[in-house]
């Protein structure tokens, strides 16, 4: 029992030592340390509170950026004073951005979190309203190289951000390689982000579609879409070809229920009418043909509000409300004694005093009539018992 004790006390009084050793050291690297980060921080306060766009960057400042800023402790304290700039703030930004860039080598074999850093810093600055630099472009696409996100995201932020549609195209087959690590949502967000030439990384990216993983080319139309790039006749080829995956196709037929086309329009209607086609592309036709309102188009889509797909009904039901349906085109769609149709046709009717109480009456019809129905299919089943027993 003693013993126990006395070997609980020693590991106790171990430990204390060990706390104690760790706090002194602590305490006397930050001592070391912060007579450093305040030098630094004084000299950029007071040679940045100097600066004016006619003088530009001091000798001292220039010192500064060349040779010291290969650290993290640097790099932080020169991204503090600069946010805190209000005077100049971007005129100063735009002469320091070229510095830090060329520091690149120097954190390329950084621990994972001080890459993510440098590169966020990168990714702060404006680069098309900063002098033109030479980038070295293997140095940051390196950087992609990595399983840390936070490296990865921060690192494409910057290539957007760059402009040049041809570092973001080498970057894409680097996401594309590594399908699903970079999410999707990611890639299309960050498109939308780039401040380069469009048409050129547009047509870049259609050379090489075909290339590409089905994540990758989903994300790559989506883009098309939601910038509203002019595709028309690169989404018609994907949808008349059918030859690759089935959500390519999808997201091609997508982009034209923003953007109209009369050679779509027949496709999708065809596509209708012949009625053996995916309840999706059933979806995405009637999505697309919303921008027509013709009797050929109504026709079509009509057929759909018996759907046995929910969406594909309700889509249909509603493209022809916004159309505007007359009584006798309302009295059509109830005959067709449809419940979850007529359910729908009176979702949108129930305030109409005039074709509400006919959906109503239609309704209750059906509802008896399948209660008869039922009924009949009861006793047949009790017929049959008797009968066998």
């Amino acid at each position: 029992m003693y013993v126990i004790i006395e070997i609980y006390i020693i590991i106790s009084i171990m430990l204390l030592l060990f706390n104690l050793v760790f706090i002194l050291t602590k305490n006397s690297r930050i001592q070391r340390l912060n007579p450093q980060k305040d030098k630094l921080k004084n000299m950029l306060v007071v040679e940045f509170e100097s600066y004016t766009p006619q003088d530009g960057l001091s000798k001292k400042a220039i010192d500064f950026l060349t040779k010291e800023l290969k650290t993290t402790q640097a790099l932080m304290v020169l991204e503090t004073e600069m946010k805190k700039r209000r005077i100049y703030r971007e005129e100063l930004k735009a002469e320091i951005m070229p510095y830090v860039f060329n520091n690149i080598d120097s954190f390329r074999g950084k621990a994972k979190n001080e890459k993510a850093y440098y590169a966020y810093v990168l990714s702060c600055f404006d680069y098309q309203e900063s002098p033109s630099i030479e980038v070295d472009y293997s140095a940051l696409l390196s950087f992609l190289d990595t399983n840390y996100l936070y490296v990865f995201t921060n690192t494409m932020d910057v290539i957007y951000q760059l402009g040049d549609p041809y570092i973001l195209l080498a970057a894409i087959r680097k996401i594309d390689e590594r399908s699903g690590f970079y999410h999707s949502k990611l890639l299309t967000d960050g498109l939308l982000t780039f401040t380069g030439d469009l048409e050129i990384l547009k047509s870049l990216i259609i050379k090489e579609f075909n290339s590409y993983t089905t994540l990758t080319q989903v994300s790559l139309l989506n883009y098309f879409r939601f910038k509203n790039l002019e595709v028309d006749d690169f989404c018609l080829t994907i949808i008349k070809e059918r030859k690759l995956n089935e959500e390519v196709i999808y997201a091609a037929m997508r982009y034209f229920a923003k953007n109209s086309n009369q050679e779509a329009k027949n496709i999708f209607i065809d596509l209708l009418n012949r009625g053996k086609s995916f309840w999706v592309e059933e979806l995405l036709a009637i999505q697309a043909l919303e921008h027509y309102d013709d009797r050929i188009t109504r026709a079509a889509i009509k057929q759909k509000v018996t759907s046995k797909n929910w969406e594909v009904r309700s889509n249909a039901i509603s493209y022809l409300y916004k159309g505007g349906l007359v009584l006798d085109e309302v009295k059509d769609i109830l005959a067709l004694e449809d419940r979850y149709a007529s359910e729908k046709l009176f979702y949108y009717y129930e305030e109409d005093e005039k074709i509400a109480p006919y959906i109503q009456e239609s309704l209750i019809a059906l509802e008896r009539k399948n209660e008869r129905i039922e009924m009949n299919s009861e006793a047949i089943r009790e017929y049959r018992e008797i009968e066998y027993d």
